[in-house]
């Protein structure tokens, strides 16, 4: 697979594409969050048969989640999702997602896909989250 032909992966995420979207891209091992969150905090992942979820909690409750897919040298992740009847943000709307929480589960994501031999990242980001990525570490793809 050519390292410019994302889109097979971007289908296995079963995602659809924000209104506004940007793509943007990094090394895995570049992209780094701003801080960490408190101990309070928690990071699970589960693997499916054509990507992985990573879903962030605080105490016991998730309030965000994220996917990659990846081949090869490559992977893709989706932009992160508010998780319904979430108490974390106050709102069940995507774009208010908090920065911190958003770069969590991408740093995340980012070090599943070097785990699973990722060289080069895209993430496709809508316009609420696309600053918090570049302030990661990616650039416009």
């Amino acid at each position: 697979m050519n390292t410019q032909d994302w889109s097979a992966l971007w289908a296995q995420l079963d995602t659809e594409r924000p209104a506004g979207a940007v793509t943007l891209t990094a090394a895995p091992l570049d992209v780094e969050a701003p801080s960490a969150l408190p101990g309070e905090y928690a990071l699970f992942d589960a693997p499916f048969d054509e990507y992985e979820v990573a879903e962030l909690t605080h105490f016991d409750r998730p309030i965000a989640r994220g996917r990659v897919a990846s081949a090869g040298a490559i992977a893709v992740i989706a932009p992160v999702t508010s998780v319904p009847g979430d108490q974390g943000t106050g709102a069940d709307d995507d774009a208010a997602v908090d920065a911190a929480h958003v770069a969590a589960v991408v740093e995340h994501l980012a070090q599943t896909a070097h785990t699973e031999g990722a060289d080069v990242l895209y993430a496709v980001a809508g316009p609420a989250q696309v600053e918090v990525l570049r302030g990661m570490g990616f650039a416009d793809a």
